[in-house]
């Protein structure tokens, strides 16, 4: 067994050392256009329909209803105000099994991790792959009173309006007098803020989160977050209230 493998190996490296046989004399490329307009092939067609059945069946079970539009225009989304609260729920269940006692304090997100809007209906679980088509995972940023003014400063200063839970701030003052869970912003403690992870490592320009008291990752993917909340409610409910004040 040894001499067999040792025979592979010395022949193996006496071809890979061999100069090439052939060598490419010429080498054209083109671009190929996906439209209705090419061809379907019947074989092809044939060989994925099972997959295509089994992935279509998975995709589109419907998880809940939601009577009302789930759009991103304004500075206080509904989509974004529901994203953010159903992530401070069900996000806070996970942290408390690991920290009895603690909380997650606030929830952010940005605004472009989110990809689409919905209008009144049946949300499927293909619904959650086309608004979060990322694999992003949630993490707890435990950061210190004067990381998160500064946050509030990022977010007062941005344009977007990034989604929020538990913050509720005036978007034209620089002062610190703003609420977290409807109590005044203390910066002498530290706070968690759930957010994913590619803005934890200070995605979008959010470069307040570096440096943190401390990272945990929740070992979960956010879409799952949003498809396990779902799926255990009928009718969705949306807070209306205002986080950013103008």
């Amino acid at each position: 067994m040894r001499k067999l493998i040792f025979i592979s190996i010395f022949a193996i490296t006496i071809l890979a050392c061999r100069p090439a046989l052939y060598q490419v004399q010429n080498a054209e490329k083109s671009r190929i256009f996906i439209s209705d307009s090419l061809e379907s092939s019947e074989k092809i067609l044939t060989l994925i329909q099972p997959y295509k059945m089994s992935m279509d069946s998975l995709l589109n079970r419907e998880l809940a209803y939601s009577p009302i539009a789930l759009d991103y225009e304004g500075a206080n989304t509904v989509l974004g105000n529901f994203i953010t609260d159903l992530m401070m729920e069900e996000s806070n269940e996970i942290y408390r099994k690991k920290h009895p006692g603690k909380r997650i304090d606030i929830v952010l997100m940005n605004r472009g991790g989110l990809r689409r809007s919905f209008g009144p209906g049946y949300l499927s679980v293909r619904s959650m792959y086309e608004l979060m088509p990322f694999e992003n995972e949630a993490v707890v940023v435990t950061m210190t009173g004067e990381k998160l003014y500064e946050m509030v400063s990022f977010l007062r200063q941005s344009s977007k309006n990034h989604p929020v839970s538990g913050l509720k701030f005036n978007k034209n003052s620089d002062d610190k007098d703003f609420l977290i869970n409807g109590e005044k912003y203390d910066s002498n403690r530290n706070y968690r803020i759930l957010t994913n992870d590619y803005l934890q490592n200070g995605g979008d320009q959010m470069r307040f989160f570096l440096d943190p008291v401390d990272v945990e990752y929740l070992q979960i993917r956010l879409r799952d977050m949003y498809i396990n909340y779902l799926e255990k409610i009928d009718t969705i409910q949306v807070n209306s209230d205002l986080r950013y004040i103008e």
